[in-house]
């Protein structure tokens, strides 16, 4: 038995379904994410690359947005993972270090790759292991 799987360009979930070699297919397949090998690997919360997201995150997306701070991974600094830096990011990152509000999406609490399909990224960047 073989599969051969054609994706989309980019990354991001897709449905998938199945043809027969007699022309049957299958309808409402499951839904897989699936990413780029080629992709760099980040935490998403994990603003300012020491490995974890405490009170520092949150004032690194500030400094970014306000006095113009550097920052190497962009994915990681958009905590709810909306497609854009604003302060949403550093409020959301404050609620789940202090109110427990709802983790980021992945890649958290882990580090990989965005499977996310969106103009925020990481080019040239891997600070996980």
């Amino acid at each position: 038995v073989q599969a051969r799987v054609v994706t989309p360009p980019g990354a991001g979930q897709v449905e998938v379904s199945a043809e027969n070699p007699d022309g049957g297919a299958s309808a409402g397949g499951p839904t897989y994410t699936y990413i780029a090998v080629d992709e760099p690997e980040f935490m998403r919360g994990d603003a300012n690359a020491d490995g974890k997201i405490d009170i520092s995150d949150p004032v690194k997306v500030l400094s970014y947005l306000f006095a113009l701070g550097d920052v190497a991974c962009l994915d990681a600094l958009d905590a709810n993972d909306d497609g854009d830096i604003n302060i949403g990011d550093a409020i959301y990152l404050l609620s789940y270090n202090f109110a427990h509000g709802s983790p980021p999406p992945l890649p958290f609490p882990g580090c990989g790759p965005d499977p996310t399909n969106d103009t925020v990224d990481c080019t040239g960047f891997t600070p996980c292991p």
